[in-house]
């Protein structure tokens, strides 16, 4: 599955379709981005216009975990959503 990141300010829209969407959207604040970003480059982020990255496969699963984690709200479940946090930027950055 193909990763599409667009900056905040970009516009975009869903296209109409028969069928139902096939994608999971990923709302991040700026400023948890750039935080995160500096972990990877020292350089400021550019801006993301169209272009797809390719995650890996692992990518997917772990995003459906993270969904999962935050819909439960269990116990140490905080813990586990930071970590899920870190593994999917290392796997979205590399």
């Amino acid at each position: 599955m193909p990763v599409y990141p667009g900056a905040p300010d970009l516009p975009h829209q869903e296209l109409p379709s028969d069928e139902p969407p096939r994608y999971i959207a990923i709302m991040i604040s700026k400023q948890f981005f750039e935080k995160h970003y500096r972990f990877y480059s020292r350089k400021k982020p550019g801006v993301f216009r169209g272009i797809f990255l390719d995650p890996g496969e692992g990518f997917v699963p772990l995003l459906k975990r993270f969904m999962i984690e935050a819909d439960s709200k269990t116990a140490g479940g905080t813990a586990v959503i930071d970590a899920l946090e870190r593994i999917l930027d290392d796997l979205a950055t590399s």
